[in-house]
């Protein structure tokens, strides 16, 4: 009967079951292993959810806090804005119950029952385990010596996806200044990372994951033709949608291609500009194992 429930359970429209972590499918199986009724076992599953939403949100705010503590007061107020637009948005989507969102939690579960609430937090775990992993590998990006920096293209899959990427040295340029490489007080040198991968349903993606990017322009310099994308809201990863064109030039071109991000301000002495550069080198062979 149990596992009767957890079947229905993944037919639920946004309930997140899949990669659950080890201690939480542990703890469901304990929730399985005993003799109880069905409603008591669903409480156990929700206890078990609450459980890992608990730890999740311990990690998000650990890393949030020494997140904060490496940035500088502009990009303080910028992560911290972020934050808050993220909390509003998980804090919806686990109201969502099919296509509909309720007010409240008390709402959502009297229209939908303990199913309701185990759907609420299901997404409210999920949510903050993405989230605390984007802000990890942020922590990443502004702590260099925790990066082994390789020529390389590194192939992975995962969650049906192939990808490769690649970390790359971070230069600044202040106002109407030359660019400098990038460091931290502590004289740390930032690092941006670049993913490519591809779907049939949704084609090539870049993913580029460095500093706090808002709607500002970014662009793809290969061989010196410019490709201009804009950013997503603010956010530290930006998914960005490329053509086969890009990936053509990216697949024959023998130089360092680079990704400069241009954050400009009315007063020219407060604009910024980021720039990092990638190695070409294995990255055809890396594309076309993504690519099959």
């Amino acid at each position: 009967m149990k596992k009767f429930l957890l079947l229905l359970l993944f037919l639920i429209p946004n309930l997140v079951i899949a990669g659950a972590s080890e201690r939480m499918q542990e703890c469901n199986n304990k929730a399985d292993d005993k003799d109880t009724s069905v409603i008591e076992y669903t409480n156990d599953v929700i206890d078990c959810s609450m459980s890992e939403l608990e730890y999740e949100d311990q990690r998000l705010n650990a890393h949030y806090k020494k997140l904060m503590g490496l940035l500088s007061d502009e990009k303080k107020i910028l992560l911290r804005k972020e934050q808050r637009a993220w909390i509003k948005y998980r804090d919806k989507e686990a109201l969502k119950f099919g296509e509909e969102y309720y007010p409240t939690l008390y709402k959502l579960m009297r229209a939908n029952g303990q199913i309701g609430e185990l759907t609420y937090h299901s997404t409210m775990t999920e949510l903050t385990k993405k989230r605390a992993d984007e802000l990890q590998s942020n922590l990443v990006m502004g702590e260099s010596k925790t990066v082994k920096l390789e020529s390389s293209w590194k192939q992975k899959s995962g969650n049906g996806y192939r990808f490769t990427e690649q970390y790359g040295i971070q230069d600044v340029r202040r106002g109407d200044k030359q660019f400098v490489k990038r460091k931290n007080d502590e004289g740390r040198q930032y690092v941006a990372r670049i993913d490519f991968t591809f779907s049939k349903k949704h084609g090539w993606k870049m993913y580029y994951t460095a500093t706090l990017i808002s709607d500002d322009e970014i662009i793809l310099t290969i061989d010196e033709k410019e490709f201009v994308f804009y950013g997503d809201g603010i956010f530290n990863k930006q998914e960005l949608t490329i053509n086969n064109e890009i990936i053509k030039h990216l697949k024959s071109t023998k130089n360092d291609f680079y990704i400069q991000e241009n954050h400009p301000n009315s007063d020219i002495q407060y604009s910024t500009a980021y720039r990092t550069v990638f190695k070409s080198e294995g990255l055809k062979n890396a594309l076309e194992w993504v690519g099959k």
